[in-house]
């Protein structure tokens, strides 16, 4: 609140939304808004879930990480079957991301598979040490497309949207949306 409203002719945000609370978004886009000029631009780089997301298993997206043709190191393949089962876990409207059930699947996998894969290890762990409830920057799973689209569309008019080319993720996608004040 100490910004007054209209200051900026450009705000860019990049990947903000992962650090903000689902039922906080709007109020979120609402603000922005308030700090933009009558012709102000909102410039945003963020992580939405693909609809499909609920036709994939996290048995699946396991077997594909450790196993498909791959363009990552192994850590970031194991932070990537972090988000992929994050986004799988997560309550459609909520969002709330469910890591035990993220855990599970991972432990079960390795269990029925009796494997001790260094990208499942990786991913446990990443699970277990950084990504804890006291951040909350991951306790939400990103939005779906159409769920952003509908946020966004009350305040602001959507100039250009583009999905950026992301070769990892079967759940997720990242867009950069090009945004003017609706006035």
């Amino acid at each position: 609140d100490m910004l007054p409203r209209g200051f900026f002719n450009v705000v860019i945000g990049d990947l903000v939304l992962m650090q903000i609370a689902a039922d906080k978004e709007r109020d979120f886009f609402k603000k922005i808004s308030s700090l933009l000029s009558a012709n102000g631009t909102f410039i945003m780089r963020t992580r939405v879930r693909k609809d499909m997301t609920n036709k994939n298993t996290a048995e699946n997206i396991i077997v594909k990480t450790l196993y498909g043709k791959r363009r990552q190191n192994d850590d970031a393949a194991a932070r990537t079957l972090l988000w992929q089962l994050y986004d799988l876990s997560a309550n459609r409207f909520e969002r709330r991301i469910d890591r035990k059930w993220a855990t599970d699947s991972i432990r079960k996998f390795m269990a029925e598979h009796n494997s001790q894969h260094k990208i499942l290890l990786l991913c446990l762990k990443k699970m277990e040490s950084y990504f804890t409830e006291a951040a909350v920057r991951w306790i939400f799973a990103s939005p779906f497309d159409s769920e952003l689209d509908r946020l966004i569309s009350e305040v602001f008019e959507i100039r250009n949207k583009t999905d950026l080319p992301h070769y990892y993720e079967d759940t997720a996608t990242y867009t950069l949306l090009n945004m003017s004040k609706r006035r």
